[in-house]
């Protein structure tokens, strides 16, 4: 599974018992400047990156490439997780949450390696797990 629609198609929030407004998304993003920057958003809504640029202090923002997701955090494109930083401390040090998604104590998902287990956790918990993991955290406003 490489993108949430695929996820949707095969009923992932069922067979993981969330709802599908608590699936997460999770994108690496890259600034002008090569920082590296993981973006959580909330489900199946398309993520604001105007917001994102401005909560971080960047004037622009891409999707990073596929090499390099090889190169930072041994993946590829649609396979991105929080819990990749765990293996690979340093590659990225900026993480965005949505502030929908950690205002809900609501179950979310996160792939733990590959999309064959995923560990659910209270989302309100992705702020403290993130800053175990990464110098600078974010969080979005929620909307």
């Amino acid at each position: 599974m490489d993108t949430i629609d695929q996820g949707m198609e095969l009923g992932i929030a069922d067979l993981l018992g969330l709802s599908v407004e608590n699936l997460s998304k999770f994108l690496l993003l890259e600034d002008a400047g090569g920082l590296l920057i993981l973006l959580v958003a909330k489900g199946i809504v398309r993520p604001d990156l105007r917001q994102v640029r401005e909560v971080v202090g960047c004037r622009r923002l891409h999707m990073a490439s596929a090499a390099t997701l090889r190169q930072c955090l041994d993946t590829v494109p649609g396979r991105v997780s929080l819990l990749d930083l765990v293996d690979h401390q340093g590659q990225v040090d900026t993480v965005v949450l949505d502030g929908n998604l950690t205002a809900t104590d609501q179950q979310t998902a996160l792939p733990l390696g590959s999309d064959d287990v995923s560990v659910c956790l209270p989302a309100s918990c992705l702020p403290n797990l993130a800053r175990k993991l990464v110098s600078r955290v974010f969080i979005l406003p929620e909307s």
